[in-house]
Order: structure tokens, then C-alpha cells, then sequence
């Protein structure tokens, strides 16, 4: 609760709930609280793809959230992706923009920063992501920890980026 303001609920996977910080007040959600005001509520569940929260919403439907954030993205392309397996991205590229559709109206989609060190296979499906999202953030420059997760001037970033849509 960072006083008067918007009630926003949140929906995704790590990146989403801040992981590659180890303070809970330097993950950009907490950032976004302080900057925008209101209630904040992270219901991101690690290592999930826009269909799961999609499902997370419909197990939440009817609160009264005057946004709803789904920050969305790495997962969906490369959560166990086996390399060489024909045609596995093109697939998940594909699933990944039916849910989206459907998700939709119902949250601000934001195309989290891209994975970094992924082929070119994966950097072009990113990019087609892209295009779906109300927000996309995949060149956000950001201090990667990992391949996905980034630290605290990422996610001051992502905070600020995202505030200025809000």
C-alpha cells in the first residue's frame, strides 16, 4: 500500500516478481507502488506463459482493480526450449499471440526486456511479440543477472517505463 492512487493487480512469472534483486523495496513493482501511489498486488507465479495467467485472472475475476499489468514475454519462447527441435519457436510464437489476444482488454501487456544470448531464431519471434503488446519494453536496456533477470537499475527501468504509460 503506497497511499492514495491506483489499485493495480499483477500477473506473470520472475520477472515480474522483481527476482534478480535482493530487496523486495528495489523490484520495480514496489518502485512502480512508490511512484504512482495506490494498493499493489503481485499474483506472478515463477516459470508460467500468458495462458497461465490468464488463468490467474479468471480466478481473480471480479476484484475491483483499476489496472491490471501482465508483463509477459521470455517465458512463452524460451521456458525449456530444446534447441533444434524443428519448428518449436514458430509454435510458441504462435500460442503465445492466441493468448495474448485473448488477454487482451483485460490487462496492459508488456513485452518484458528480451532474453539475452538466444539465436536469432528466438530474437525474431520476440520482435513479432512486439507488435501484440500495448507495451513493449524488449529493448529497455537493463542490467541482465542471468539471461532473463536483471538488478536494480533494470528494474528502476522497468519501474519508470512503465509509470510513464500509467
Amino acid at each position: 500500500d503506497c497511499g492514495p492512487g491506483p489499485s493495480v493487480l499483477i500477473v506473470g512469472a520472475s520477472v515480474a516478481l522483481g527476482w534478480g534483486v535482493d530487496d523486495l523495496a528495489d523490484t520495480w513493482w514496489a518502485q512502480l507502488c512508490r511512484i504512482t501511489g495506490g494498493r499493489y498486488l503481485n499474483l506472478a507465479v515463477p516459470a508460467t506463459r500468458v495462458a497461465d495467467h490468464l488463468e490467474v485472472l479468471r480466478g481473480v475475476s471480479g476484484r475491483p482493480d483499476d489496472v491490471v499489468l501482465a508483463v509477459v514475454g521470455s517465458n512463452d519462447l524460451v521456458l525449456g526450449l530444446a534447441p533444434g527441435v524443428q519448428g518449436q519457436v514458430d509454435r510458441r510464437r504462435d500460442a503465445f499471440l492466441l493468448d495474448a489476444a485473448v488477454l487482451r482488454g483485460r490487462a496492459t501487456l508488456i513485452l518484458q526486456p528480451a532474453p539475452q544470448g538466444y539465436d536469432a531464431e528466438v530474437r525474431r519471434a520476440y520482435a513479432e511479440m512486439a507488435r501484440e503488446v500495448d507495451l513493449d519494453l524488449s529493448a529497455l536496456p537493463v542490467d541482465y543477472v542471468d539471461r532473463i533477470h536483471f538488478g536494480r537499475a533494470g528494474q528502476a527501468s522497468l519501474a519508470r517505463a512503465i509509470a510513464e504509460v500509467m
